[in-house]
Order: C-alpha cells, then structure tokens, then sequence
C-alpha cells in the first residue's frame, strides 16, 4: 500500500474555462514544476440540471380512437407526475378526434401505496375503447409509464401503466477528462467520475 506524500486541489468552474461552452470545454490546470502525480479524483460536482425531461422531436405519441390516429405533442419542458396528469389528460381530451374525456390519477402517498403507476380514464366514448401508441421515435413513453415502441389499449375504460413512470431523464451523467485516459483512448475510455442521479 502506497501513501499521499503530496497532493493538490484543483476548483474547476465552467466559466472560467480556457475555451468551449460549460457542458464540453478546456480548462488549465497550473502545476508547480517538480509535481509529478500519477492519479487523479474529482471529491465533488455541482452539475445543474439545464435540460428538459420533454424535448422535441422526441415529444410525440399516438392517440388511436375509434379507427382514427391523432399525433400527440407534449409541450418541451419539465414536468412532474402531478403535472403530467394535469397537462396530458387535457392534452387528450383536447386533441380527441371523437370529443371523449380522459383523466389520469396517480396514488396519493398520504393515503395509499404508492405503485408507481398512473391510472388513465377514457368518458363519453359509449364503449369504445382507445389506445396509446409509442412509436419508436418517442420518449414520452417512459413518463407515461409504458415500454417503448408499444400498443396500449384502454380496458372498460381503464388503462394502468405496465412501468414504473420515471420523471429523470439521466440516470449516470459522466465526467469525460483528457487526463482520466485509462491509457487506451482509442477506447475513447476518458470517464474521469460517474454521477448516479
């Protein structure tokens, strides 16, 4: 077993990068002559979230009604579970080709178990039964609470979500460094820490 003789923090704050943006940049690190280090760690990170949950093109869904598809589209931004019930329910009811009315609920953890599932209700459809459609190109799907590239179709007007609903976009963000190169770059192996959301 090895010890420290010598070591050196180093604050690296994007905006004083040498150049590029704050997410993919340079930056200096000065160190004194007569320092030779062979490892390095990052002790802490303060990475902001700046992305949505919801972007376009990836924002869109299928509603199949009656025979007749209508495509979807979420507002880009971030939502939560209760806000997604709010928004989408009446994303449905609005863009319904056949004038039906849906709702969704999601457990109140004060009072029930929460599952993880959200619940959606279809009314005025006098029997008929509509589908989600996920297509490939969709993300949505995992707030939604469904597999990707699926068919989900309302049973007596009910339809509960096969997964678990994730309101997280990255669940491992990755700090790439050029000094963290494991000594194989055409690996492109240069993850210097992982982040577990």
């Amino acid at each position: 077993m090895s010890l420290i003789d010598d070591s050196v923090i180093f604050i690296i704050d994007s905006g004083s990068a040498v150049s590029g943006t704050t997410s993919n940049f340079q930056y200096q690190l000065n160190i004194e002559k007569g320092h030779n280090y062979d490892r390095v760690c990052v002790l802490q990170a303060i990475i902001p979230k700046s992305y949505y949950l919801v972007n376009a093109p990836y924002n869109t869904m299928i509603l199949l009604e009656n025979g007749v598809q209508t495509t979807i589209t979420l507002t880009a931004g971030n939502y939560n579970v209760r806000s997604w019930c709010t928004l989408f329910s009446a994303l449905l009811t609005s863009r319904s080709s056949q004038g039906w009315t849906y709702s969704c609920s999601y457990p109140n953890s004060t009072t029930q178990v929460d599952t993880g599932m959200i619940t959606y209700s279809v009314s005025g459809n006098g029997g008929l039964q509509p589908s989600f459609i996920f297509p490939s190109t969709s993300l949505i799907y995992e707030q939604a609470g469904f597999s990707a590239g699926s068919t989900n179709i309302f049973i007596n007007n009910t339809l509960t979500s096969t997964n678990v609903v994730k309101f997280q976009v990255e669940d491992v963000i990755f700090i790439h460094s050029d000094i963290s190169s494991n000594n194989d770059q055409s690996a492109k192996n240069d993850v210097l820490q992982e982040i577990y959301a």
